[in-house]
Order: structure tokens, then C-alpha cells, then sequence
């Protein structure tokens, strides 16, 4: 008996693959980069219209691109870092997800937005990667075409972010464990 509609299938497919290979990577020697860039290229797995994905994480007040599928979700980031807002950073300040069509990001975010629009991006969804009190930030996705992400697809993100957040803390616990004591 087949219960629930094809459509839901296929993206939660994608996420237990998804959520498979970082349980597998966390079986070996985590490498926190190297988890950060497949996190990024799994997201565009399991999250289906999203084209481009980033990770922006804020130390020190100061964020950064440390991950990304594409030069071009890196550049996307950078522009809201110069202007001091947009998706990424609102995501990790607020701890809540950033979900913008044109239109809203055009009211939210019109310098921002409108780079971005340059470049083809219509819809920016992020949402807060909190790892611990030392590395806090957002994973960044974009689409090239289209309207704001699907409730179901925000929610997606949301379900695997949670996943990703415990990964990344028992990396960190793991390759801090190793760090000489001062």
C-alpha cells in the first residue's frame, strides 16, 4: 500500500542518502571542511529547485563563505556581507529561516536583491546553522528561477540542517578532543 504521494518520495530519498553519507563521514576522521563542502552539495540534493548552495558562518562577528557548490552562491554571500544584510545574515542573527521569492526580497533586501537578480537569482532560502558558542552562521540556498522555496521544501532543509548541526558537533568535539590542553 503506497500511502504518500510520489512527489514526497523522491526528496526524501535524497535526504536519508544525504543523511547516510555524513553518518558515514563522521565514521571516519572528520574533517570539519571537508564535512562543510559536502553538507553544501548535499542540500542541493535534497532540497529539489535549489540550484546553488553556501555556508556562511559567523566567528568573531565577522561572517564568511566557507563552503559552496558554485563560485557564483560564494559571490551571493559576499554581496550581503558588503551591504550588512540579506538572507544569510538575517538567518543566523534571528535563528529563524529566511525564505524570499523576487518580490519580498526586493522589500527585505533591495540592494541585495537586486545584485543578485543581475546574476539570475530569484529565491534565497536560509537557515541558522548553530554548531556551538564559538561557530554560528547559515546554510545559503538559491534558485535561478522561480518563486520562494515550497513550505515542504523550507521544511526539508530544516529537518536536515537539524541533522547536520549534530554532525557537526561531534566533529567538533571529536577534532577538539585531539587539541593539546594549554
Amino acid at each position: 500500500m503506497d500511502s504518500a504521494p510520489q512527489q514526497l518520495i523522491e526528496p526524501l530519498d535524497e535526504l536519508m542518502a544525504a543523511l547516510d553519507s555524513l553518518t558515514a563521514m563522521l565514521d571516519r576522521r572528520p574533517d570539519f571542511g571537508s564535512m562543510l563542502q559536502t553538507v553544501c552539495a548535499h542540500a542541493v540534493q535534497v532540497v529539489p529547485r535549489a540550484d546553488v548552495a553556501s555556508i556562511t558562518l559567523i566567528r568573531d562577528g565577522a561572517p564568511n563563505t566557507v563552503a559552496s557548490t558554485d563560485r557564483r552562491a560564494a559571490e551571493f554571500d559576499q554581496e550581503q556581507y558588503r551591504v550588512g544584510d540579506g538572507p544569510c545574515l538575517r538567518a543566523a542573527r534571528t535563528g529563524r529561516p529566511q525564505n524570499a521569492g523576487p518580490g519580498s526580497a526586493a522589500k527585505q533586501w533591495p540592494e541585495f536583491a537586486a545584485a543578485a537578480g543581475h546574476h539570475g537569482v530569484t529565491s534565497f532560502l536560509s537557515v541558522p546553522l548553530t554548531v556551538d558558542e564559538e561557530v554560528s552562521g547559515a546554510l545559503n540556498l538559491f534558485c535561478f528561477g522561480g518563486d520562494e522555496f515550497e513550505d515542504f521544501e523550507v521544511k526539508l532543509l530544516e529537518l536536515y540542517t537539524a541533522t547536520v548541526v549534530f554532525g557537526l558537533r561531534s566533529a567538533r568535539r571529536y577534532l577538539h578532543q585531539d587539541e593539546p590542553a594549554s
